[in-house]
This record gives structure tokens, C-alpha cells and sequence, in this order.
């Protein structure tokens, strides 16, 4: 599977979800930039591929809604976040590739 010259940019909110896995003590702007990043890409994917794969769409469209930054959603600890954030990458790389 190859990322279109096109989506590239796709590799930048992906890699910015797998850096809180790392033991780093990261500041808040840095989680704001991170919702703010992911929920743009992923709305942008989510129209992009609404005519052609809908599943794939909603899936998008759920990310960008656990990720908005207008209403955010507190998970709370760490350990809830990090599976979400592995599948977010692996699900904003695979639309990449469509």
C-alpha cells in the first residue's frame, strides 16, 4: 500500500497520535494541537471518501468527533487513550492509501 503524493500530509496527525505512547511528559498545547490536527484531517478524509466508501467515511467521522476540539471528550487516563490513538494512526494511514 502506497500513500498518494497527495495525502502525505495524512503522515504528520498519524505520527502526532503515536508520540503520547512514548513515556514523555507532553503539555497540554500539545494534546490541543493534536485534537486539532486529527479531527481537521480526519473530517477532510471523512468528506472525501463519503461518496465512494461509506463505511470508511463513518469510521473517519467518528474520529473526528472523539478528537474535536470545540466539545472534548476527557477520557480521562492514559492507558484509555493509547488504543485509541494506535487505531486513529492505522485508520488515518489506510484512507490515506484509498
Amino acid at each position: 500500500m502506497r500513500i498518494a503524493p497527495n495525502r502525505r500530509w495524512v503522515i504528520v496527525p498519524a505520527a502526532m497520535m503515536l508520540i503520547p505512547l512514548l513515556p514523555l511528559k507532553l503539555p497540554f498545547a500539545y494534546y490541543a494541537l493534536l485534537r486539532l490536527a486529527v479531527c481537521g484531517a480526519a473530517g477532510f478524509l471523512a468528506f472525501d471518501r463519503w461518496r465512494r466508501e461509506r463505511n470508511l467515511a463513518w469510521a473517519l467521522a467518528g474520529l473526528a468527533v472523539i478528537y474535536n476540539p470545540v466539545i472534548p471528550l476527557h477520557l480521562g487516563r492514559q492507558a484509555l487513550w493509547d488504543p485509541i490513538n494506535i487505531i486513529g494512526a492505522l485508520l488515518l494511514l489506510f484512507a490515506a492509501t484509498r
